[in-house]
């Protein structure tokens, strides 16, 4: 599921979107994700009441929180965000203070990320009501593992993600990161994953199955060895993204050499 909705009512979804700072002036975010502020208690009732019905009515075994999950630097201005920061930290804030003040622009990153995570975990919370069992994942970007200062750009951080959540599922995408040596790339996103504890062991390296650029998906022989880079370097857990099951893209039959969980390396 994603955090990602429109409201019908079209006053009460601007009233509730993120919002940024741009231009000189706050106004809803205008990124391609249309996001709901998780600052607002309205907008927590409503989400929270979304995961019940999901969690009552089907045979789900998880939720994987998927990347809509973030603030950038110049959100969430938001009033209900605002208001709650200027709470904390006594004091009136105008967005042009966190551009000029680095100690309060980390404070702020900071405080994002662990709003998102807040509301994430009551998410859990009310699903886990109905499905103990359910384990949870979240997705990072892969920057925010490879250049920590950049908590600041998406409000994330792997190292509180391990801590949260049963796994963090890593974007691994080389050819949307646009990397010239794909292997060396993966290969040291597992470096860095080793590097945390439970790094490998929660860490899922989520690959991506089609290049959105050139619109087109990725040939199944790439697919494997960008896998078989991920597995020889040390990690335990891949994924791939996305998946169409009507053009069998990826090929099912050429995918699940490395797949199955009946092939090599069989983890204890």
């Amino acid at each position: 599921p994603t955090l990602s909705i429109e409201i019908p009512d079209k006053e009460l979804n601007e009233k509730l979107r993120v919002h940024e700072f741009a231009e000189g002036e706050i106004r809803p975010s205008r990124s391609s994700y249309n996001r709901l502020s998780p600052f607002s208690s309205e907008v927590k009732k409503l989400i929270k009441l979304l995961y019940e019905d999901l969690a009552v009515h089907s045979q789900i075994q998880g939720v994987l929180f998927q990347d809509d999950a973030y603030l950038t630097d110049r959100e969430d201005y938001h009033p209900a965000a605002l208001s709650k920061y200027e709470s904390l930290s006594k004091g009136k804030i105008q967005p042009d203070e966190f551009k000029n003040n680095p100690e309060l622009n980390n404070k702020w990153a900071r405080y994002k990320t662990e709003a998102l995570i807040d509301f994430t975990v009551s998410i859990m919370d009310e699903v886990r009501r109905y499905r103990p069992d359910a384990l949870f994942g979240r997705n990072l970007y892969s920057i925010v593992l490879t250049e920590p200062e950049s908590e600041m750009w998406f409000a994330q951080d792997y190292e509180i993600f391990l801590k949260t959540y049963d796994e963090v599922v890593v974007m691994a995408y080389p050819q949307m990161e646009k990397v010239k040596n794909q292997s060396e790339w993966l290969e040291g996103l597992v470096e860095k994953a080793k590097g945390f504890p439970d790094g490998i062991e929660k860490t899922v390296f989520k690959i991506q199955a089609y290049d959105w650029a050139n619109r087109s998906w990725v040939e199944d022989e790439l697919l494997l060895e960008e896998m078989r880079d991920i597995l020889s370097s040390g990690g335990r857990h891949i994924a791939y993204y996305p998946d169409n099951l009507w053009m069998d893209k990826p090929d099912n039959k050429k995918i699940r050499l490395e797949m199955s969980t009946k092939t090599y390396p069989f983890i204890p």
